[in-house]
């Protein structure tokens, strides 16, 4: 018999940003190294109850990450059509862009507040 796969238990709470006409400008990924023309930032917090190799954690742990979408631009310096996302460290983004995050306290409250209604709404059922 084959063991069933470790399933990630997860909590997520997440804020989309639409950035207005000013604040586009080309961000380039630490890590990714391609720039991106960024047109929306998605902030998430998430409870990760495995490893990226899918083993179950000792602890359950949060992550808060920032992604940005928008269109790749190469080395030429022209726009590709094909939406591109990034996961960026909030310390890797522009003062622009950290100003705008609520930051993971604000996200981790707004999943217990989530949790709390949902327990106390079950409560109310006959």
């Amino acid at each position: 018999m084959s063991a069933e796969p470790a399933t990630t238990v997860r909590a997520s709470a997440t804020f989309v940003h639409a950035l207005p006409e000013q604040l586009r400008e080309r961000l380039t990924h630490p890590r990714w190294g391609t720039e991106l023309l960024v047109d929306e930032l998605i902030e998430a917090i998430s409870l990760v109850g495995t490893d990226a190799a899918g083993r179950p954690l000792d602890e359950p742990r949060w992550r808060y990450e920032v992604t940005a979408v928008g269109v790749a631009v190469n080395k030429r310096g022209r726009v590709t059509r094909r939406p591109e996302l990034a996961v960026f460290a909030p310390a890797d983004l522009p003062d622009q862009y950290r100003d705008l995050l609520h930051g993971a306290d604000a996200l981790y409250a707004r999943i217990s507040s989530a949790i709390s209604d949902s327990l106390d709404s079950s409560r109310l059922v006959d």
